[in-house]
């Protein structure tokens, strides 16, 4: 993963006063209070522990992405009583207060409806305070964001996007080829999760010179215009590693901020990384973080960026066991790790012996390629995520 910005910056490292934050460009506003804010991120129906949401909430706070008309609610297990969810929205350059929610209990479990107030997918802000003044107590365990319908979506738009001059692919006939492969093999995959896939494709520039974008180079404008409503496919001649060890083959947003307007929630794919169908299989597990997916196994790179050393393993009950690579690793550290900032984003790179050996390489979700396993397969429980998942976008 990588950082990069949402709305200018949204998701960096925030350390302001208590009240209103800044939502973009670097302005804030000071409303008095000494609370130090940092917020972190919590992901929509995210299974993982996320011990440090628990911790962040009284104090640095949570921020979220909501998307408009959808009903959410933050959850958490606590035993402490009397308290409140303080909410606040995106207005313009700040986040404004819009009021103190109170929770519904259901056994140990406490529910904070959340209802989005902007017409736009958008980030919010919320922390937790006792009713009765000072400080709350921090939830138990299980903080998480849900949505309120649990339904899911059976189909998406999808758009793959040729830009410019490809390695391997050198006039329009081998670049329709190489599409209509791709597009048959990633409808098959999602088709065995009961997702039809809407696809289409377009060549962008054909004789304008390859282009070349570096994982860790922030922000980057690839020619193409963008499919409205869809996931859109960029394929471009060659992604450098900046840095990162292997061949990246692909990369992608961990849940991405909206379909229609942010420029960064897309699939980035190297042509050199593989065949059509190869390659179909990348996108297939980038649409999968796209979605909100994490990789059945963390690697050091994810951790990293993740912010919190309890998210080795993905939450999910139907993904395997893998010491090496140190999901659920001996001595089940949580210790939290200093955060970086920026915004999520996952790759995929190309497999070794050693990274190919653990028993959820099969995983469509696995964040290695593997040439010994189709990898193209998801437990039901990521399936059901998934379908929810994309719902929310539409």
């Amino acid at each position: 993963m990588r950082p990069m910005s949402i709305r200018n910056s949204v998701f960096v490292t925030l350390s302001v006063l208590f009240s209103l934050w800044l939502a973009g460009c670097g302005n804030l506003v000071d409303m008095g209070g000494n609370r130090s804010v940092d917020p972190r991120r919590a992901y929509v129906n995210d299974p993982a522990r996320n011990d440090s949401l628990a911790t962040a909430l009284p104090g640095r706070g949570l921020q979220f992405v909501m998307q408009p008309g959808k009903q959410y609610a933050l959850r958490m297990k606590t035993q402490a009583n009397g308290q409140l969810l303080d909410f606040y929205a995106p207005s313009g350059s700040v986040f404004k207060y819009q009021g103190s929610l109170e929770g519904v209990r259901q056994g140990d479990v406490v529910s904070f409806p959340l209802t989005p107030t902007q017409a736009s997918a958008d980030v919010y802000i919320g922390f937790l305070r006792s009713a009765s003044g000072g400080r709350a107590s921090a939830p138990d365990s299980a903080v998480r964001l849900v949505p309120v319908d649990t339904t899911g979506s059976t189909s998406v738009a999808v758009r793959l996007l040729m830009v410019r001059q490809l390695t391997g692919l050198p006039n329009a006939t081998a670049k329709s080829t190489y599409a209509r492969i791709f597009n048959a093999k990633l409808k098959s995959v999602y088709a065995a999760f009961g997702i039809n896939l809407d696809t289409s494709t377009v060549v962008v520039e054909p004789d304008g010179a390859p282009f070349s974008v570096t994982f860790a180079g922030g922000a980057v404008s690839i020619p193409g215009e963008r499919r409205a409503d869809a996931i859109n496919i960029y394929l471009v001649d060659s992604i450098g590693d900046g840095g990162e060890e292997g061949t990246i083959l692909g990369f992608a947003p961990r849940e991405a901020f909206d379909l229609s307007n942010d420029i960064e929630s897309r699939v980035i794919l190297n042509v050199q990384g593989g065949t059509a169908t190869e390659m179909a299989v990348t996108t297939a597990h980038e649409m999968g973080h796209f979605l909100g997916l994490r990789h059945t196994s963390a690697t050091t790179v994810d951790r990293g960026f993740d912010d919190d050393e309890s998210n080795r393993d993905d939450g999910f009950a139907s993904t395997p066991f893998c010491s090496s690579l140190e999901k659920r690793a001996a001595g089940g550290s949580s210790e939290i790790i200093r955060v970086r900032s920026g915004r999520a984003f996952c790759l995929r790179v190309a497999g070794t012996a050693y990274t190919c050996a653990c028993s959820d390489a099969s995983n469509l979700m696995y964040p290695y390629a593997c040439d010994a396993y189709p990898q193209d397969v998801l437990g039901l429980d990521q399936q059901s995520f998934i379908r929810n998942n994309l719902k929310l976008y539409q």
